[in-house]
């Protein structure tokens, strides 16, 4: 007796259609899963005989050998406890046999609750390019599941519940609420107008956030490198909803749960951090920090201290905005198109530049610790700014009149973007740091003036169509069609400070 379900399983960030065979055949009654599937699925086998028991269902006395094909493919979901379940009720002429554009999802207990599998938002996302017309899991899977996934969802809380609507004794309800997502009311995070001082940096994180740019901050201990980069993930618009369906299958694909709401992910990885949790990886390949800042901000404090490998493992990101992790089977590609927002002390006691403090480094130290950051990470950084320590006087006495909140900070942001996007609607990029140069509308003399000042200052060729391109961004917070002389000049103070 022979019988097969459908499943979906991931091999890093793609989806690969499972097919689940069960054969019922004479012998020593027993149940064996084959097809390179990893422990927490060879475990299904017993979880499901009690299932079945706890259910009032009839597990076979019979040898009962379950293939996962493709066989070369890894499977690691509990999620196929399920499919597993039903294949062989299917086999054992419990149930009809089941059509194969239905998938079955979801954990099973020993009582047989269908319980929640983490991975099941990316499962029901690929479902449709799977040929899957219907979704069979447990409520929890859907609660921020929005109905704008294209395959029919039911829902069931039990095995028996699942039994009951195969043999046509009782329906399943649809999943037809839709995700209630909001935008967080500022993250708990530090609003602009609560920052005193630092008016330089701030314009200069406006300017980031407006063009998508990379920044690197430096400053002594104590100056609000940290405060800044919390800040600017409150000055980003929401995510879109397509971005945050992205979001939510590699959050899916880690293991996380799913997010409530259309807020920019900010992700800030300790400098103790692994090169794996960073870029991501494993025996399956799985997403790490920076693919999971993805459409939001990577915050990496104290850039120096990072492992020389983790901060050289940005250099594609930064400039192709995915990552390749690369094993002996094949490479897997997760998106990471982020902001980087680094922040270094100036060197390794941190008062170089401090007027109130005396630096004890010594001249070889300074230079071991800015060698830390290599030119090719430098190369790709588009904004380089200084934070000095503010006096106590000059904090107790700034008004907060005259200050911009975030939310304003936020719209004139937003506004800077859709000039951008609707002056390169026909372009397959989305921000000014990835525009053709022959696309910026220069001035005569703007274009004049940032190539005499790119060779005055030996900037690379990369390093110069960074700067041509925050001078885009720059007019375009101005509302401005031209790039001219003083967007030129404002952006040049980034590259020549530091």
């Amino acid at each position: 007796m022979y019988a097969k379900t459908m499943s979906i399983s991931h091999v890093g960030y793609d989806p690969h259609r499972v097919e689940i065979e069960v054969d019922l055949s004479n012998g020593l009654p027993g149940c064996t899963i084959v097809g390179m599937a990893q422990r927490a699925v060879d475990e299904a086998r017993d979880r499901i005989r009690s299932a079945f028991r706890n259910s009032n269902l009839n597990f076979p006395q019979k040898k009962i050998t379950a293939n996962l094909a493709p066989a070369d493919l890894p499977k690691r979901s509990t999620g196929f406890d399920l499919a597993l379940a039903v294949a062989i009720l299917s086999a054992s002429g419990q149930v009809p046999t089941q059509p194969q554009n239905t998938l079955f999802f979801g954990e099973l207990g020993l009582d047989g609750e269908i319980r929640p599998t983490q991975d099941f938002f990316a499962v029901a996302l690929d479902a449709p390019n799977g040929k899957f017309s219907t979704i069979i899991t447990c409520p929890e899977n859907v609660v921020n599941i929005p109905t704008s996934i294209g395959s029919h969802i039911l829902t069931a809380t039990h095995l028996r519940d699942v039994y009951q609507h195969l043999i046509g004794e009782t329906a399943l309800p649809s999943h037809s609420v839709p995700a209630r997502l909001t935008v967080l009311d500022n993250q708990q995070i530090i609003d602009f107008i609560d920052i005193a001082g630092h008016e330089f940096p701030k314009r200069g994180l406006i300017i980031a956030a407006a063009g998508g740019h990379n920044v690197l901050m430096t400053g002594p201990p104590g100056s609000g490198k940290t405060m800044l980069a919390k800040a600017f993930a409150n000055i980003l618009p929401p995510l879109t909803h397509e971005e945050y369906i992205e979001n939510q299958k590699i959050r899916s694909l880690c293991g996380h749960t799913l997010d409530s709401h259309y807020s920019r992910p900010f992700r800030s990885p300790h400098h103790t951090a692994s090169l794996t949790s960073l870029v991501g990886g494993g025996t399956i390949p799985r997403p790490g920090e920076i693919s999971l800042a993805h459409n939001g901000v990577l915050f990496l404090d104290e850039l120096p201290e990072f492992s020389r490998s983790a901060i050289n493992s940005l250099r594609q990101p930064l400039e192709e905005k995915v990552i390749a992790i690369h094993r002996a089977n094949g490479a897997q590609v997760f998106p990471a198109n982020f902001s980087l927002i680094a922040a270094q002390n100036p060197c390794p006691c941190g008062f170089l530049t401090d007027s109130s403090r005396e630096c004890t480094c010594s001249a070889g130290a300074i230079a071991r610790y800015a060698a830390r950051v290599s030119g090719p990470i430098m190369d790709r950084i588009d904004l380089k700014i200084e934070v000095p320590r503010l006096a106590i006087d000059d904090i107790s006495t700034t008004k907060v009149d005259g200050r911009i909140c975030s939310d304003q900070i936020q719209k004139n942001v937003a506004k800077a973007r859709y000039k951008n996007s609707e002056r390169r609607k026909h372009a397959s990029a989305a921000k000014n740091r990835t525009l053709l140069v022959d696309s910026l509308d220069m001035t005569p003399k703007a274009a004049a003036l940032a190539a005499s000042q790119a060779e005055r200052l030996d900037l690379s060729v990369r390093a110069y169509h960074k700067l041509l391109r925050v001078a885009r961004t720059i007019s375009d917070l101005e509302a401005s069609d031209n790039v001219g002389e003083d967007s030129v000049l404002e952006a040049l103070q980034y590259f020549t400070r530091n």
